[in-house]
C-alpha cells in the first residue's frame, strides 16, 4: 500500500502539477479573449475541471443533482477538505459563479493570479473598511441573478470533520434574500491531507440539498445580527445532518 502510494503521489506531481499549469495558462489566454463570466469562458473552464479529474484519476458521485441549478442569485455553501474541492464545485454548479475567497490566496503562485484575472471575490478579513465595500459589492451582484461560492469554515479541515461556520456568509444571505444552496463534499480530504505530502487517487461522494430559502433584512434591522447567528447555526446544523449521510452511505 505504501509503495502505491509513493508511485501515485510521483504521478500526481509529475503529470498532475504540469496539467493544472497548463489548465492555469489557457485560463489566462482565454480571459483576454472572452470575459469570465461569459457561458463559453464557463463551459471551457468547466471541462478543464473535468479533465483534471481524470488525469488524477479522482472520481466524484453527486447525490442531489436535481435541486441545481437555482433559478435566482443563489449563495453557494460547502465544507472544505482538499485543495480538488475548487475544481469538483466548477464541475458541479451549472452556471457561471464566482468563489468569495481569503485574500492571502492571492499570493499563491499561478493560482493567486487565476484568482486575480477572473471574477472571484478577496476578502481582507483584517480590513473593516474593505468589508463593508465588497459587501454592497456582492449584494449587488446576487440582486443581478448572479451567483456565489464560499467556504464558510474559513479554511480547509485538518482533521475531515465539519468545522465551525464564520457568519459572513450568511449575513450577505439576509441583506440580499438570496437562498443558500447547501454541498457537502466527503473524503476530499482523503487525496492529499493538509500538511502532508503523499497524494492518492479518492472517490468522492458529493451531496446538494435544496435551496434554503432566506427572509431579506435591511442594513438597519435590529434583528439582523440575531438573525446571522440563528441562520448560521441552522446552516451549519443542516451541513451537519448531510455529513452524518454521507459517513453512513460510505
Amino acid at each position: 500500500m505504501a509503495l502505491l502510494r509513493f508511485l501515485y503521489t510521483l504521478y500526481a506531481y509529475g503529470v498532475g502539477v504540469p496539467v493544472i499549469g497548463l489548465f492555469l495558462l489557457l485560463e489566462f489566454l482565454l480571459a483576454y479573449r472572452y470575459h469570465a463570466r461569459t457561458h463559453r469562458y464557463f463551459v471551457i473552464n468547466r471541462f478543464c475541471c473535468i479533465l483534471l479529474y481524470r488525469v488524477l484519476l479522482l472520481r466524484a458521485t453527486v447525490h442531489g443533482r436535481e435541486h441545481l441549478p437555482v433559478k435566482c442569485g443563489s449563495i453557494y455553501i460547502s465544507n472544505h477538505q482538499s485543495l480538488i474541492d475548487i475544481p469538483l464545485i466548477y464541475q458541479l454548479i451549472p452556471e457561471p459563479f464566482s468563489f468569495i475567497f481569503k485574500k492571502e490566496l492571492l499570493r499563491v503562485p499561478l493560482f493567486g493570479k487565476h484568482l486575480q484575472h477572473h471574477d472571484h471575490i478577496a476578502i481582507d478579513r483584517a480590513s473593516p473598511m474593505d468589508l463593508e465595500v465588497l459587501e454592497q459589492k456582492i449584494i449587488a451582484f446576487l440582486a443581478q441573478g448572479q451567483h456565489v461560492a464560499i467556504f464558510p469554515e474559513g479554511t480547509r479541515s485538518t482533521t475531515g470533520q465539519l468545522q465551525g461556520f464564520k457568519r459572513g456568509a450568511f449575513r450577505l444571505a439576509l441583506l440580499s434574500g438570496a437562498p443558500l444552496v447547501p454541498i457537502y463534499i466527503h473524503g476530499s480530504g482523503k487525496f492529499k491531507p493538509k500538511n502532508r505530502s503523499s497524494a492518492w487517487p479518492v472517490r468522492v461522494q458529493v451531496f446538494v440539498g435544496p435551496p434554503l430559502p432566506v427572509e431579506k433584512l435591511s442594513k438597519n434591522d435590529p434583528t439582523l445580527r440575531q438573525r446571522s447567528i440563528e441562520l448560521t447555526q441552522q446552516a451549519e446544523d443542516l451541513l451537519r445532518q448531510m455529513e452524518t449521510q454521507a459517513q453512513s452511505s460510505a
